[in-house]
């Protein structure tokens, strides 16, 4: 969907009661979307410093990873990758067809290492 990560990103500047720190989101590389650029942030954390005064940092940790770089970070932390959700349709239950449910079956057929 068009615009949902620059609406996630103003959501939680809105809504958290921040006056200084950053505010972080999970894209990274590879998906073909603005929003999931350097760009985009760039982008956010302009407007960030238009609403704050440069207080708050826009920030995405997994910007220059790849999904499986990411699924593999969050697999050696210990973090508990089952309960993730990642499906385009994003009805209540995964399709198990687009592209993000294909690539979590794959992604969950990667070992820990």
């Amino acid at each position: 969907m068009r615009g949902r990560n620059a609406v996630f990103m103003l959501s939680a500047l809105m809504e958290h009661p921040i006056v200084q720190g950053q505010i972080a989101i999970g894209i990274h590389a590879g998906p073909p979307y603005y929003d999931c650029t350097p760009a985009f942030l760039t982008g956010v954390q302009v407007l960030f410093d238009g609403y704050t005064n440069g207080r708050v940092k826009a920030a995405a940790p997994f910007l220059l990873m790849n999904k499986s770089e990411v699924w593999l970070y969050g697999q050696k932390a210990g973090l508990p990758m089952g309960i993730t959700y990642s499906c385009e349709r994003g009805g209540e239950k995964t399709c198990g067809r687009c592209a993000s449910c294909r690539d979590r079956r794959r992604l969950n057929a990667v070992p820990n290492n």
